[in-house]
């Protein structure tokens, strides 16, 4: 028996992080759903498409700017953050004390829903499974491979802590290699998450089951190695698959889930 799927409320999809990496590759996706849609990001948000009510300019750690544009919201897409490894301070500032924000303006606007974009880094150092081994769950014990991923292991609990104390429904996906297209790469392959994809995982962690849910982001590639059973749950159904694009392969970095984040310097920008 499929789970029940929540009716759409009323009021915008408030998106944070809407300009920036991940929010600026799944936006025309996103615009195609059907939903209404509020951004808001520390940079401008083109606005090319009706179904945008508003672009905010704002910072996510500003937590007024926050309640402000939360304000009549039916959920929050959190996509907002730094995206890469970063001087640790500045990744608690903004990944952690931000996420924080986020949830608490969230909940202070009586917003009960909340998307949280996480990262296949958090469990970084785990080997990536082999042909043939079982798939990976998502809740795999976190193993982060950098500050930046670290951080967004303690936005998952963080969005724990929220659902167990305030009954809000949360889902953070650990997003594995958003692009285009898949890296020429064994890993690329395997981790590859379509945006289209990314839309329909986020529409599905809208519309699903209510709780607290930690789900990969991932296509239903053939060498994926990443369970999809939790988001499934959730309604989530694949349409993209990397076995589609048949490049010349180069050699993997190493064997880690994480690749190159396992070996860079820590602390250091990555741009």
């Amino acid at each position: 028996m499929s789970a029940p799927r929540a009716e759409r409320p009323a009021g915008p999809v408030l998106v944070t992080g809407a300009a920036g990496m991940i929010g600026g590759f799944i936006r025309p996706a996103l615009e195609r759903s059907g939903r209404t849609l509020r951004y808001f990001d520390v940079e401008p948000t083109p606005v090319g498409d009706p179904a945008v009510a508003e672009a905010v300019v704002g910072s996510v750690e500003d937590v007024d700017a926050l309640r402000s544009a939360v304000k009549g919201a039916s959920a929050v897409v959190h996509l907002g953050g730094i995206p890469k490894e970063a001087p640790f301070h500045a990744v608690v500032a903004v990944n952690i004390v931000g996420t924080y924000n986020v949830l608490e303006a969230a909940r202070l606007e009586g917003i009960s829903r909340v998307v949280l974009a996480s990262s296949n880094h958090v469990a970084g150092f785990h080997p990536r499974p082999r042909a043939g081994a079982a798939p990976m769950p998502a809740a795999v014990t976190p193993r982060p491979d950098t500050y930046y991923a670290w951080s967004k292991a303690a936005a998952e609990v963080l969005g724990r802590l929220y659902h167990d104390r305030f009954g809000m429904d949360i889902v953070a996906i650990r997003i594995a290699q958003a692009a285009q297209e898949p890296s020429p790469d064994p890993r690329g392959q395997a981790m590859w998450f379509s945006p289209d994809d990314n839309a329909a995982l986020i529409e599905a962690a809208l519309t699903g089951p209510g709780g607290y849910h930690l789900v990969w982001g991932v296509s239903d590639n053939a060498t994926r190695g990443l369970s999809l059973t939790e988001a499934e749950h959730l309604g989530y159904r694949s349409i993209d698959d990397s076995a589609a694009f048949t490049p010349q392969l180069r050699p993997d970095v190493n064997d880690r889930l994480g690749g190159l984040f396992c070996e860079i310097p820590l602390g250091e920008w990555r741009r």
